[in-house]
Formats: C-alpha cells, sequence, structure tokens
C-alpha cells in the first residue's frame, strides 16, 4: 500500500505520569501530544518505542470507540496501539493522544486535533507514524 501522509510525534518532555510532545502531520504542527511515561515498553503501561510505524485507519464498527482511528502495525511486542482521543495519561494504555493545546500532564481539544488530522490525510491509503525524542 502507498503511504500517503506522515503523522510526527516529537516528545519534548517526560514526568512521572506522562510524556509530552507535539504532533505534526506532513512537517505541519497539527498541536500536542500527551502519551505514558517510558516504562520499558510495558503493556498498557509505557509509551512505545521511538521509530517509524506503518498504520491505517481501523474503522469504527471494528472498534469500541464511536469513532475510527488510527492503529500502528507491527509495534513491538504491543497491540492495539493507537492515535484516539483523550485528555489525560489513563485515557491511553500506550496510545498517542492529540490537543490542540497542553496542560500539566494534559492535553486539551483532542477531539478537535484529531478531526483536524483527519482531515488532512488520505484514509484510504497507509500512514507513516514517526515518534522520535527532540535532542
Amino acid at each position: 500500500m502507498l503511504i500517503t501522509s506522515r503523522i510526527k510525534v516529537v516528545r519534548k518532555e517526560e514526568t512521572e505520569q506522562a510524556t509530552m510532545g507535539e504532533i505534526y502531520v506532513d512537517g505541519e504542527q497539527i498541536g500536542y501530544s500527551l502519551e505514558q511515561p517510558w516504562k520499558k515498553n510495558r503493556k498498557s503501561e509505557s509509551c512505545i518505542p521511538p521509530g517509524k510505524y506503518k498504520a491505517y485507519i481501523r474503522d469504527s464498527e471494528t472498534s469500541r470507540r464511536d469513532y475510527s482511528l488510527i492503529q500502528l502495525i507491527d509495534v513491538f511486542n504491543r497491540d492495539y496501539i493507537q492515535v484516539h482521543i483523550g485528555n489525560y495519561p489513563e485515557d491511553t494504555a500506550g496510545c498517542i493522544l492529540p490537543g490542540k493545546d497542553k496542560g500539566e500532564n494534559a492535553v486539551w481539544y483532542s477531539q478537535d486535533a484529531y478531526e483536524e488530522i483527519m482531515s488532512k490525510i488520505d484514509q484510504t491509503r497507509e500512514l507513516e507514524i514517526i515518534i522520535e525524542y527532540d535532542n
């Protein structure tokens, strides 16, 4: 499948509760990202390792959420890692939450950020998700 869009997460800071960063679509900053802190890639407790991942749009009919979401493929030792709506670390089990604004260990206006991401990508094509630390 041809990759048409790239979503990039640039991790900026980590606290005991969360990993905060910025999120981009094809080089344009959409907002901020929230993930769990690094805990050695433990399922449901840790953010995933940095790297490049393929992803696809998972239809709402096959998800427990009432909207289509972005699901990463072949994340080492992890399943069902997604980009989805949420505000706090407890809203993610290793997934990536976007937001238009941020607070302490939180992102705000997550639905707005998610809808903007979805409007900018070709939902019929495979995506590339790049996760890196800001050095």
